[in-house]
């Protein structure tokens, strides 16, 4: 079987491969077709890793693809990827028999194969010893089996997220665990079913697959469910004497329900599948971006982190130095052995987060989650600048994370939140303004799946639709129709079916989703806090000037952007928001060149940037934003370039008009 790298893009996204005629070891895909002229045959090129130059090499041929192969495929229209296996695929001149999944949506990458023993995790290191030609011992077939255990395995295993495939319908079915057989419940897997097929494939290529209810609930952020119109399996827990807890899986062999599952590991990080689509021939370099005041960080999608622009003595960078820098430097971290100290390339990141909301250049520092669920950091946390990336002492099993002025706050797998750093106005949220260096648990809120720091207030977003915030309410930036300060959470009022929040210095956004009579959804932008230069989509709010700012105590719609708003992101004194047509519209402080236009100081009024429709993500801070396209990944940044913050090389006055990041290469 062939087998490359699985290379994700902050674990959401795969390396496409795609049909081409160019021989092998070509590094340039042109076409989908060789012309009538020469033939008209198909070629399938794979970019796989070639240990032989240490290096990506792109495979090329035509004939008879080995049994097995895994990947995804992505719904017309949609940014949800599907699992699919291919058995026995004939590449030549009808080599497909359904086209959009491929040629439009793009394949993902080919897992590599692992060495038994080299990694914890069942499916990681005993799957491929399942041959879909060979039998079980009781003389059944593997080939559901082998699905399950491979296709399943590529929609979960991301990063570091280990599997364990089952197919017994009670914990072992009194079967001892055997490194080629597929059984359930053992040590570490016994809390998250995940997913379920029955062996059956869809249209040739595509499991037939259930889920889990977690990725039907669009509270979670996920519609993967509902993208792809996957069932929900039922779910059945076992409490036996030979258990030392209890173990969770679906009902397999039920009426109805799949002869095949897996379970995530206890501490896996559920993660909603998605897509970025990149070019023929390249892949999403820029995996995951982080915006601070005056510098850009990149996780790219190897793994590392690299950043640009402003560093003063804080570190900002993480490549241990103080200087600032025009091009990307790589960030590291320190290793002590018996030989020394050095510093090494920091590995492994899946996610990267910055201090946006910040105008004064203090305490500034950027953290990045690693694939095994720790958050290193660098630059200035609190009670040090740290030059180089180290760890959040005690954090562990960290999803998300969010970095504010003052504070910090991480949520973890399982839905907790934790916070440390100033907590003068009780910030932290855990009823004290203890300052801490170490993060503290708020035990008063569960269910998180969001949270977003300020400058002295926090909000989070539960899996309930409703969000929550605690801190300083001087702007109403807690939403709950007063000024008043809280120590603990306290529910935004008239809020609910939150899907997304974002969180400025002084104001915050959620994006709430109803479901309309006729069908669909409706997804608007709701904004509450201080309406600083107009960053909550309105001239004047509710409750009229204070000190010279108007602000509004509870959420208020911005109507100009109508119902289809698909992302929000706020930063200091500044709002943008993507709507589901792809377009890229701000409001707020231009100051420096944020909203993308010449006109004005300020707008309270969304203005269009000239993107198109080809905007993926977006990220802000005070002075300068960024976005990558969907198209390529490419990254394009606009706004305050005094450091060289928006990677053009060089250090200029302000950019008004979005272009390349040209400094962020990729192999």
């Amino acid at each position: 079987m062939l087998s490359g790298q699985a290379l994700a893009c902050a674990d959401r996204a795969y390396r496409p491969f795609f049909l081409s005629p160019t021989p092998v070891g070509s590094t340039v895909l042109k076409t989908y077709e060789v012309s009538a002229a020469n033939g008209g045959i198909r070629y399938m090129c794979l970019k796989l890793f070639d240990p032989a130059t240490n290096g990506s090499r792109y495979f090329c041929g035509k004939g008879m693809l080995a049994d097995g192969v895994t990947g995804y495929a992505v719904k017309s229209g949609t940014n949800s990827p599907r699992p699919f296996f291919v058995s026995s695929l004939t590449w030549g001149g009808n080599t497909w028999s359904r086209h959009f999944e491929f040629l439009e949506g793009g394949l993902g990458s080919i897992p590599e194969r692992f060495a038994p023993d080299t990694s914890t995790g069942y499916a990681q290191d005993y799957a491929w010893n399942l041959n879909p030609r060979d039998t079980h011992a009781d003389g059944t077939s593997k080939q559901a089996s082998y699905i399950g255990a491979i296709a399943l395995k590529t929609a979960t295993s991301r990063n570091g997220v280990y599997v364990s495939p089952y197919r017994n319908a009670t914990i072992t079915g009194g079967k001892s665990f055997y490194k080629t057989e597929l059984n359930q419940c053992e040590a570490g897997y016994r809390t998250y079913p995940d997913l379920a097929t029955d062996g059956q494939l869809e249209e040739g290529i595509l499991p037939r697959l259930w889920v889990d209810a977690w990725y039907a609930n669009p509270y979670n952020g996920c519609s993967w469910a509902a993208d792809w119109g996957l069932p929900v399996a039922g779910a059945s827990t076992y409490s036996t004497t030979s258990l030392s807890t209890p173990c969770r899986t679906f009902a397999i062999g039920a009426s109805g329900q799949p002869t095949m599952g897996i379970n995530l590991h206890d501490t896996a990080q559920r993660r909603c599948p998605t897509w970025t689509q990149c070019d023929v021939g390249s892949f999403c370099c820029a995996g995951g971006v982080a915006i601070g005041e005056n510098y850009t960080c990149v996780a790219k999608t190897d793994g590392t982190a690299w950043c640009w622009g402003f560093s003063s003595q804080q570190g900002t960078l993480g490549n241990n130095a103080t200087a600032s820098s025009l091009t990307p430097v790589q960030v590291v971290k320190r290793v002590v052995n018996t030989s020394g100290t050095t510093f090494e390339p920091l590995t492994g990141i899946v996610a990267i987060f910055g201090t946006p909301n910040t105008n004064d250049q203090v305490r500034l520092r950027t953290c990045a989650r690693l694939k095994d669920g720790s958050l290193w950091c660098w630059g200035h946390e609190f009670s040090a600048i740290t030059p180089y990336a180290a760890p959040i002492a005690g954090l562990t099993g960290v999803e998300k994370a969010s970095l504010g002025q003052f504070h910090s706050c991480a949520v973890k797998t399982d839905g907790t939140v934790a916070c440390w750093g100033e907590n003068g106005s009780g910030e932290l949220g855990d009823g004290t303004r203890i300052t801490r260096n170490t993060p503290a648990a708020i035990t008063a809120i569960s269910g998180v799946v969001d949270v977003g720091t300020g400058s002295e207030s926090t909000c989070a977003r539960r899996n309930d639709g409703t969000v929550w915030c605690w801190g300083y309410n001087g702007g109403g930036q807690l939403g709950d129709g007063t000024t008043t300060g809280r120590l603990t959470p306290v529910q935004v009022t008239g809020l609910s079916n939150v899907v997304a929040l974002a969180t400025g210095s002084y104001h915050s956004c959620a994006i709430r989703r109803v479901e309309l009579e006729g069908g669909g959804f409706a997804r608007t932008l709701w904004c509450w806090g201080k309406n600083w230069s107009g960053t909550l989509g309105a001239p004047a709010a509710d409750r009229g000037e204070v000190g010279g700012i108007y602000h509004s105590l509870v959420p208020r719609q911005v109507t100009a952007l109508g119902s289809t708003v698909a992302e929000v992101n706020a930063g200091h004194q500044m709002t943008c928001a993507r709507k589901q047509d792809g377009t890229l519209w701000c409001f707020g402080n231009n100051n420096q060149g944020a909203l993308g236009t010449s006109s004005a100081l300020f707008s309270s009024t969304p203005s269009l940037l000239s993107l198109g429709n080809d905007v993926g993500d977006l990220l802000g801070g005070s002075e300068h934003y960024c976005a990558r396209r969907k198209s390529n990944g490419a990254l394009l940044c606009w706004g305050n370039n005094q450091h060289g913050q928006l990677g053009r090389g060089n250090a200029s006055a302000l950019v008004r008009t979005p272009a390349d990041a040209t400094v962020l290469t990729c192999q």
